[in-house]
């Protein structure tokens, strides 16, 4: 295996027993109850920004703004009992996502639990290891899963990442009333999954909330931390990471449902699409030149009004392929074309440059 390729899970599926499933239970419910309550806070104290007092903002991509901590004391870890023993760990920060993605909550929380083929990382090829709590009907985001999963970053430099942790998702309510989707990961420590050669195995505690702010836009929220053992990985690991668990956050472009249905619909009431007009700036014919056609509504796009994206899709053989594909603006827009769907290999591999060092305030705890 050369350096960065991600490898096929050596673990076998775990079978937990019911005392430990039942404690492993009560303390993801810790854990997400805290969250929930630092994510209250912030959005009753802060209105729902970062404080500049607070948190270094480090990168800006499409609707979402990433922080990193200005550090001022040191404090401990929430992988430590003790902090007393933090003293001895790298140095470690957390980091906020603050922003905003098209659609509503079940949009998000469906892509979480169920991402479309066109949108493959490391975070949604993670192998399932242990299924803790299943979807019912009533709550179909509702789900407890172990997982274990691999961060290939390609580097020379810094050895891939693996990571074995509970993954929880769900939706509740706010005691205002109001209706949010969480989603939590956090690393837990199972002798059976072994540390594997040529790999780090490390630590995460990230949990997100998903609120609806606007019929057809959900406020984004992510508090976490990575413990990469080692300075130099974080500043490669953490932007890597933070890049695919937002894009996951983001619908990937495809031919939607109600589109399509639209678009039926349109054709059997006689209702024709104009062949002589583009379907954004309505240009006349003869200053249309070499018009294309958008593969979602099949409009023509004038040169100067279409979106052209490199998207990478799943073949029958299961091979990755990339394609470009032509949008109009409005179907760009629809169907949230960014730069977090499309030729993520960009975003992936960016870095949000030199941060300064120092230690962890605590984040994220058991308790």
């Amino acid at each position: 295996m050369t350096q960065g390729d991600a490898r096929v899970c050596p673990f076998e599926q775990l079978s937990l027993s019911s005392a430990d499933t039942n404690q492993l239970q009560l303390v993801l419910k810790a854990i997400l109850e805290a969250n929930l309550g630092r994510y209250q806070d912030f959005l009753a104290s802060d209105k729902g920004k970062a404080n500049p007092s607070t948190w270094k903002l480090v990168k800006t991509t499409h609707r979402t703004r990433v922080y990193l901590e200005r550090q001022h004391r040191p404090s401990f870890t929430p992988f430590q009992a003790h902090s007393s023993a933090a003293s001895n760990d790298p140095v470690l920060q957390p980091f906020l996502c603050v922003g905003s993605t098209s659609g509503n909550i079940d949009d998000v929380m469906l892509g979480i639990v169920n991402p479309p083929p066109a949108c493959v990382n490391d975070l949604s090829k993670a192998t399932l290891l242990s299924t803790i709590t299943l979807p019912t009907t009533a709550n179909p985001f509702q789900s407890v899963e172990m997982k274990w999963m691999e961060l290939s970053v390609r580097s020379r430099l810094v050895k891939n990442h693996d990571y074995v942790y509970v993954e929880v998702t769900g939706t509740r309510h706010l005691p205002s009333g109001e209706r949010v989707g969480y989603h939590l990961l956090h690393s837990v420590d199972v002798p059976v999954a072994r540390r594997l050669p040529d790999c780090v195995r490390a630590q995460l505690s990230v949990c997100s909330f998903f609120r609806q702010e606007s019929k057809t836009s959900v406020a984004v929220y992510t508090l976490g931390m990575m413990d990469t053992l080692d300075d130099r990985a974080r500043r490669v690991i953490q932007p890597h990471f933070v890049n695919i668990l937002l894009s996951t956050f983001k619908r990937a472009p495809s031919v939607d449902k109600k589109i399509l249905e639209k678009r039926d619909s349109e054709v059997g009431t006689g209702v024709s699409l104009s062949r002589g007009n583009c379907v954004t700036c309505s240009k006349r014919p003869w200053r249309l030149g070499s018009a294309a056609t958008c593969n979602v509504c099949s409009g023509f796009v004038c040169n100067s009004c279409k979106v052209v994206k490199e998207l990478s899709f799943m073949t029958p053989e299961l091979d990755m392929t990339k394609r470009r594909v032509i949008f109009c603006s409005s179907c760009a827009i629809d169907e949230n074309v960014s730069e977090f769907s499309a030729a993520e290999t960009s975003s992936c591999t960016s870095s949000w440059g030199t941060a300064h060092d120092s230690d962890l305030r605590s984040v994220l705890s058991f308790s």
